[in-house]
């Protein structure tokens, strides 16, 4: 029992964590939205009683104004995939502490389900990198290529399918061990 104590307090840690996460994502994604409204419609030094306001973005002398929009539009997909990616792990993590085991049908496929997005969301997030790099390049004249490549999840993710089919394995043996009901005392012979 001392080992499921710790499992339940490694996956309360893991809950947390990942609401962290997704809330640090949302703000991360609306912190890059803000960048590219003060970039784009801001003037360059707003004033505002005698104080002088720069944007919420400072512009890198290393990057172009159409990187820095790129790299915020950039910013703001990943940020929404993850937060969706952290989203189903926070759910995870709170239907197994409610069920007190990783050891049920129900759980094993919630696991499964974070491990196909795990998988899949940072994938989806490179292509839309991709794709947003491509666009503002059509749109603009200075964006560079914008490095992508992050697929080191999709290791991570097929552990965590292998963990589910564990539970799995886990909770339809819990459930044959379970004490058998009494059979009725009826006359088969007929």
């Amino acid at each position: 029992m001392k080992s499921l104590e710790n499992i339940q307090k490694t996956f309360n840690a893991c809950k947390i964590i990942s609401k962290i996460g997704k809330i640090c994502c949302i703000v991360g994604a609306a912190m890059s939205a803000a960048g590219i409204f003060s970039l784009a419609v801001l003037p360059e030094a707003l004033k505002l009683g005698g104080v002088t306001i720069k944007g919420l973005v400072e512009k890198s002398d290393d990057m172009s104004m159409g990187d820095t929009y790129t790299a915020l539009a950039v910013a703001i997909v990943y940020c929404v995939l993850y937060a969706i990616l952290c989203n189903v792990a926070e759910k995870y993590f709170t239907h197994e502490l409610a069920a007190g085991t990783p050891f049920t049908s129900g759980g094993a496929k919630e696991l499964r389900v974070l491990g196909l997005y795990t998988i899949c969301l940072p994938i989806i997030a490179n292509f839309g990198a991709q794709i947003i790099c491509q666009i503002m390049q059509k749109v603009l004249s200075d964006v560079s290529d914008f490095p992508t490549g992050n697929y080191g999840s999709v290791a991570f993710g097929l552990a965590i399918i292998v963990m589910s089919m564990i539970c799995q394995y886990g909770a339809e043996t819990k459930d044959n061990n379970a004490e058998p009901t009494e059979a009725n005392d009826e006359d088969i012979s007929a």
